[in-house]
């Protein structure tokens, strides 16, 4: 289970780089377009840092809410068994945020999204990631199982 979690991580990462760098080709579209004064956007900035972290918080990270989440899941029989694995990997990554970036240091709570909300954007796209190739791994019949069965 292991090796599998950690080339999900890997693939999650590759994944989100992309989506990180498609999104900042975006942001910085619309920044230029919008006037910005600057030669940079604040949040492409961030970005680069986001491109540099993916790789070591989703390994040490990711992978330990994942086996978590197959953890409290695996004996669900529901059809609902994949929305509670989703709701705890981005559940987990959003509540990571708030350990990282503390409510308190915000007037209340809008000032805190309004402030974050590009972050907390950003780990609900990864976490979400995570959580769709660790499903499809999990669920991809290997090729000898397939040829065992015959």
């Amino acid at each position: 289970m292991l090796k599998r979690k950690v080339k999900t991580a890997l693939l999650t990462s590759l994944f989100s780089w992309v989506s990180i760098i498609i999104l900042g080709v975006i942001i910085g579209v619309i920044y230029k377009i919008s006037g910005g004064a600057d030669k940079i956007s604040p949040a492409i900035g961030s970005l680069f840092l986001i491109i540099i972290l993916i790789v070591p918080i989703v390994l040490v990270v990711g992978i330990p809410i994942s086996m978590l989440s197959d953890t409290l899941t695996k004996n669900t029989r529901s059809k609902y068994r994949r929305l509670y694995s989703l709701s705890i990997h981005v559940g987990s990554g959003l509540l990571l945020h708030v350990f990282v970036f503390p409510i308190s240091y915000q007037p209340n709570i809008l000032s805190y999204l309004l402030n974050y909300s590009f972050y907390l954007g950003i780990i609900v796209i990864i976490s979400s990631i995570f959580w769709i190739i660790d499903e499809m791994r999990k669920n991809k019949p290997s090729f000898i199982e397939n040829t065992n069965a015959n």
